[in-house]
Order: structure tokens, then sequence, then C-alpha cells
């Protein structure tokens, strides 16, 4: 069984394609009810879980 893409990756590009059809990041924030800090974090790979 292949190994799930990690969820950083997934979302590094959801963003990129988001961002490609002319979204900036703030307006990605408020569809997502995400701060523009957690979008921004998703865009350079960093999504991980609180300790």
């Amino acid at each position: 069984m292949p190994k799930p893409e990690p969820i950083a990756q997934i979302l590094e590009v959801m963003i990129a394609d988001l961002s490609a059809t002319g979204m900036d990041r703030t307006a990605i924030a408020d569809a997502t009810r995400l701060s523009r800090v957690t979008i921004w974090r998703m865009a350079i790979g960093e999504a991980r879980q609180p300790d």
C-alpha cells in the first residue's frame, strides 16, 4: 500500500493552486475562517498539530 502524502504538502499545493487563480492569502483565510498567519504557515509547508 502506498504511503499517503503528508498533509503539509497537500495544503501547500492547495494554497498555491488558489493563489494561482487570483485569490490572495487574506481571501483564503476569510473563506476558510482561518487566520492569515495559519494560511501563511500552510503555504510554506509548516502544518503540524499543536503539542
